[in-house]
């Protein structure tokens, strides 16, 4: 999939809100039906996203709806008014396990079929929010093959695991550790939960940065003022894409030389660093290509 960074979450039931969203410069806008919906509004909410996919598609925007629970009265209604050639895929939260995802692509097929669209087009991703999702994070990355990524959900997690949330988030690290592994081990993105102080600019970016070094490619935003700092921190920096581009020289004329490593500003340079120095490269170029 491509490079997801900033995922932006727009409540359903806010016209005003979907009317905006495409101006922020989030790389996926979230029209949300789920917790963000109050019960009473969501068939309204349905069909206003439903009239806002075609302007976000029209201006170049992945769009990956979050519908509502899969055992939830509501799921199937979400599911066939918006899958759409203008929806990229659906954000699912509350899953924990393969089955969910099984059941759910049975019934996005049969939609895509009724609808004579390509098979396949509507990717999922699945939010992890539990501890047995999370203990089954690798079985449900790899369900189907319109999994795109697996999104952590902190905040539902930790009601789960009746723990109290702390500024730095020590309580859910292996948690998230281990979703982020399980997403890479399939192939997969692995997307952070969202900060929900969004005020608090310096706890957004701290947050970010611990998620990028645990593995994460991205991380959802609940407002916009969040968007920037996720591009930004989970964008390779022109210093490390310098740094990058010297490895491969370097490694190419060892490799050229009958050598397996080399040395780079004093640090030995062997195989699997070249090979990361290459995706970070790779992944500048996805950036670029957005």
């Amino acid at each position: 999939m491509e490079p997801l960074r900033s995922l932006l979450f727009i409540p359903g039931n806010r016209e005003r809100f979907l009317e905006k969203a495409p101006d922020v410069g989030a790389d996926a806008l979230v029209p949300d039906l789920e917790s963000g919906v109050p019960e009473s509004e969501k068939a309204a909410a349905r069909e206003s996203i439903r009239a806002a996919l075609p302007g976000f598609k029209s201006k170049g925007q992945t769009v990956l709806a979050r519908v509502s629970p899969i055992d939830s009265n509501h799921i199937y209604a979400d599911l066939n008014a918006l899958i759409s050639e203008h929806l990229d895929g659906v954000i699912l939260p509350q899953i924990s396990s393969a089955d969910d995802i099984r059941r759910l692509d049975e019934v996005i097929t049969s939609l895509e079929h009724g609808k004579h669209l390509p098979f396949g087009l509507t990717r999922i991703i699945p939010f992890v929010e539990s501890a047995l999702g999370v203990i089954r994070a690798f079985e449900i990355a790899t369900a189907s093959s319109r999994v795109a990524a697996i999104a952590f959900g902190a905040e539902d997690f930790s009601a789960d695991m009746g723990i109290p949330r702390s500024q730095g988030s020590e309580e859910i690290l292996y948690a998230r550790s281990h979703v982020a592994i399980a997403a890479r081990a399939a192939h997969k993105l692995a997307i952070d939960a969202p900060f929900v102080a969004y005020q608090d600019a310096a706890g957004i970016e701290a947050d970010a940065e611990q998620a990028l070094r645990l593995g994460f490619k991205g991380k959802f935003a609940i407002h916009p003022d969040q968007v920037a700092t996720l591009n930004e921190i989970f964008s390779p920096s022109e210093e490390d894409l310098e740094q990058a581009r010297r490895i491969i020289r370097a490694f190419q004329r060892a490799e050229s030389e009958g050598r397996g490593t080399c040395v780079v500003d004093g640090k030995m340079i062997d195989t699997a660093m070249a090979l990361q120095a290459q995706k970070l490269i790779r992944t500048a170029q996805g950036l670029a290509g957005r």
